[in-house]
């Protein structure tokens, strides 16, 4: 299960998009749920208005028949009397008026088998009480009571029972059962408007507000919620792209190192044949007779391209091959050696660098590979001189032995540009004119920066010290320091 939800990648656009559904989703069951209690409300409202419309005119035939069910009829009725009893009946018919949702009220009284329609107390009197049989018109039009009772009148008839009709504009019209004594003497019409609009827009205010609440804590709530995802999304995704940029290192330099155990390997192929051939070229300089000085010569230059191609075969040569009791080296030789035959071994004179020697012939022979030294010296050297191709720069190589603290010393000195101060700084305890890949020259090239390193590295292998520094008076000098 974890596996499948894993195989999922959530960015931030779909964090957006889930928030924004959410969002709307909310919005939507806001107006939904408020469609629905409305709806609610006004049903029970439209309930509520039809009870209430049927209990005023209840209520209103009621008192009429109980008023009725006061007078005696089997007496004699003063005009005292009957002035009082029209008066309560005008009362009846007409306080209703005051209430604020009766619109009309009117009874439909029977006589002989015909409905007369009735608003007037001394008419209803002399209906009910003097049974006159010649009925005025009524004081008011009641034309819409009577075209709504002719559609309720025979239901009436039927089962004396309570008609309503409710018209589209929330009016109700009531027709109720006149029956005073328990005679059915005819129908009360009552014409209302219940009006409950001020608390049902009370009830729906009160729930605007809280559902306006609930809402902002809710968008709040997600807000927030989107703004930790957003944040969560925003650090996986640095975090990946750090985590993809450490990997495409990491190939980059897996297939470097690839390449360069490729060529290692060709190296090492090539370092067997190449050893055999400088062996053969060793034992025929031995069978040449003639000039010794230059088998001497050659046979160096053949020992060294040996110890070079030896120290390409191995990234960490043996200790034994660099420093060995079997090594007994004449530092001042091997410097006189390397300025005739390396550095000043030209076909045309040059003017564009002098170098000399100055040697301190008191400098005890070392245990150190003459080969090796060839390579710590030989770099800084033609650093000197490399650097310095715009001026004629002049370069001393000297040696200096103190017996007392047994340390020598090699010093390559030129009066050149100098070294930039930047490459003098220190770099965990390293200048980094000794670093790989450092160079003071201005060309962009990743095969410059190596020959001081290599020179730094070997001294090191040798348990010496390489120093550097620039001169007062220009020029700069190599220190190589030699500790017993």
């Amino acid at each position: 299960m974890k596996k499948q939800i894993n195989k999922y990648k959530f960015e931030f656009k779909h964090i957006a998009i889930l928030f924004i559904v959410l969002i709307a989703f909310e919005i939507a069951l806001f107006f939904i749920f408020k469609n629905s209690l409305s709806s609610f409300i006004i049903n029970n409202q439209q309930w509520y208005q039809e009870y209430s419309a049927n209990r005023i005119a209840d209520y209103t035939a009621s008192s009429f028949e109980m008023l009725l069910e006061t007078v005696r009829l089997d007496e004699d009725i003063t005009p005292t009397e009957r002035s009082r009893m029209i008066q309560k009946f005008d009362l009846l018919l007409n306080q209703q008026y005051l209430e604020k949702d009766i619109e009309e009220i009117c009874l439909f009284i029977k006589v002989e088998n015909n409905f007369k329609v009735v608003d007037n107390g001394e008419v209803l009197f002399n209906i009910l009480v003097e049974r006159n049989k010649n009925i005025p018109l009524p004081t008011r039009e009641h034309k819409k009571a009577e075209e709504l009772f002719e559609q309720v009148k025979d239901k009436i008839l039927v089962d004396e029972s309570i008609k309503s009709i409710i018209d589209t504009d929330e009016e109700f019209y009531n027709f109720i059962p006149f029956v005073p004594d328990g005679e059915f003497s005819g129908v009360m019409y009552v014409k209302s408007r219940p009006d409950f609009s001020s608390v049902t827009n009370e009830f729906m205010y009160n729930y605007d507000g809280i559902a306006m609440v609930f809402s902002i804590l809710i968008l709040t709530g997600l807000f927030f919620m989107y703004l930790i995802s957003s944040n969560t999304l925003n650090t996986r995704d640095k975090a990946q792209e750090e985590l993809y940029n450490e990997k495409n290192e990491h190939m980059k330099e897996k297939l470097n190192h690839e390449k360069e155990f490729v060529f290692t390997k060709r190296i090492y192929h090539a370092h067997h044949k190449a050893e055999k051939i400088i062996g053969f070229i060793n034992r025929d300089l031995m069978h040449i007779k003639g000039n010794e000085e230059i088998t001497k010569r050659v046979t160096k230059y053949a020992n060294f391209i040996a110890r070079i191609i030896y120290d390409m075969k191995w990234y960490e040569p043996q200790i034994s091959t660099i420093r060995n009791p079997i090594f007994n080296t004449n530092i001042n030789e091997v410097i006189t050696f390397m300025v005739d035959n390396l550095f000043l071994r030209l076909s045309t004179t040059t003017e564009a660098f002098s170098l000399n020697t100055s040697l301190d012939n008191g400098f005890p022979v070392i245990h150190v590979n003459e080969f090796v030294i060839w390579e710590i010296i030989e770099p800084l050297v033609q650093n000197s001189i490399t650097h310095n191709t715009d001026k004629n720069v002049n370069v001393l190589i000297s040696t200096k032995y103190d017996h007392d603290k047994k340390r020598g010393l090699i010093n390559i000195t030129d009066n050149g540009k100098g070294i930039k101060n930047e490459l003098l700084e220190e770099q965990d305890g390293i200048k980094k004119i000794f670093l790989e890949h450092t160079s003071s020259r201005e060309e962009n090239n990743k095969n410059f920066g190596y020959g001081c390193f290599i020179a730094f590295n070997m001294a090191k292998r040798c348990g010496w010290r390489i120093d550097a520094e620039n001169l007062d008076e220009g020029g700069c000098r190599f220190s190589v320091i030699i500790q017993h």
